[in-house]
């Protein structure tokens, strides 16, 4: 079984229409007991396979074989001993059990992230599903973008409770600053980059905007616009700027949001 296991792998190479094959050695590795195989070189097949099928939509069939890797890495006694592998699957493991709308599962995967994990970088997306799980029960926009907020200022981003004019001028001027006085065109050529704080600033705008507070959209997108000066454009970075536009908009600044 080892060596057809093998010989499917290496179809798998000739194109994504053999990508079937990567299905079966799953099932046929999974199926020999955890001495006869190499658990880490499983789990990853495993998490391989199923970046397959959720790509596919078949979210049920990611979260499937998700759980499978789940057991075999707890069954083989490398929960946390592999850092690095751990952090990957629970990571892909409680996002999958919210795609399918198991929060309660989600959430234990979630804690035990937050609990082990060595970093605030390895945390970040821990602490996005608990709010995310949070809110597709609860629906508490204002609440939401509270809770949106103390996730950012974990990683320093510093935003208060109460935004005050004063708070506002002051972070209008630190905007000004960053960009240089240059108009907002010049954000076109920062260079791209993937940045996982985006998928924070993105949800704690749409819940600002849902819960209408539109100060905090702008503090929100002013801060957004800072970092990306800094780090770089994420894919996610348009919605910042359409944010900041419609909050301008509200404010009667037509001319300036266009």
């Amino acid at each position: 079984l080892l060596h057809i296991a093998d010989v499917l792998q290496n179809f798998a190479t000739q194109g994504n229409e053999m990508e079937w094959c990567l299905y079966v050695a799953v099932e046929l590795l999974d199926s020999l007991p955890p001495k006869k195989t190499n658990s880490s070189d499983l789990i990853r097949l495993i998490m391989r396979v199923s970046k397959i099928a959720r790509n596919r939509g078949s979210i049920g069939k990611e979260n499937e074989l998700l759980n499978k890797g789940l057991e075999r890495l707890r069954s083989s006694g490398m929960v946390w001993k592999e850092y690095d592998l751990t952090l990957e699957l629970y990571n892909a493991v409680f996002t999958s059990e919210f795609s399918v709308g198991s929060y309660d599962k989600s959430k234990i995967i979630i804690q035990e992230v937050l609990q082990n994990a060595k970093s605030l970088g390895d945390k970040l997306q821990a602490h996005l599903h608990q709010l995310l799980c949070e809110m597709d029960v609860t629906f508490d926009y204002s609440k939401g973008a509270t809770e949106a907020v103390k996730i950012l200022n974990l990683y320093g981003f510093n935003i208060p409770d109460t935004i005050s004019k004063t708070y506002l001028m002051k972070e209008k001027a630190k905007l000004k600053i960053a960009m240089r006085n240059q108009s907002c065109s010049c954000l076109t050529k920062l260079p791209a980059k993937d940045d996982p704080i985006f998928d924070v600033f993105e949800k704690a705008l749409k819940y600002a905007q849902f819960s209408a507070n539109m100060k905090l959209v702008k503090v929100l997108a002013w801060k957004a616009i800072q970092h990306s000066m800094k780090q770089g454009r994420d894919k996610s970075f348009s919605f910042t700027l359409i944010s900041l536009a419609m909050a301008m908009a509200r404010e009667g600044k037509v001319k300036t949001s266009v």
